[in-house]
């Protein structure tokens, strides 16, 4: 069995976000299914392919928040799937205290739910 290699605690939850590649004026937002997520990154479903370390922001609002959480990140890789949608791994890069600690506290909860 292989050891965990991840920092933060990771919970599966069927959250939709909103991403799009950072650094473009005009991008547009597009609509994602998260696989997992947690304070040091997020896995989600795509329409489109993206590519390997292209920074993106990710929009995600929490069940019970009142307001969006914008995090940027970078895509450290990514899967086709045999349906044809695109898995992606995100890494968070600039997550401050406040959301890292909203973020633990969300996948605390859930993790106590199921």
């Amino acid at each position: 069995m292989k050891p965990e290699r991840r920092r933060f605690p990771r919970i599966g939850e069927s959250v939709k976000v909103q991403y799009r590649t950072s650094g473009q004026l005009g991008t547009t937002w597009h609509t994602a299914t998260v696989v997992n997520f947690s304070a040091g990154g997020v896995r989600f479903r795509a329409e489109e392919q993206l590519e390997r370390l292209t920074p993106v922001t990710v929009q995600i609002v929490f069940p019970g928040a009142r307001t969006v959480m914008d995090l940027q990140g970078q895509i450290i890789w990514t899967e086709m799937q045999a349906s044809g949608v695109v898995e992606c791994g995100v890494e968070f890069l600039e997550v401050s205290t406040q959301q890292q600690a909203q973020i633990d506290q969300l996948v605390g909860f859930l993790k106590n739910q199921v």
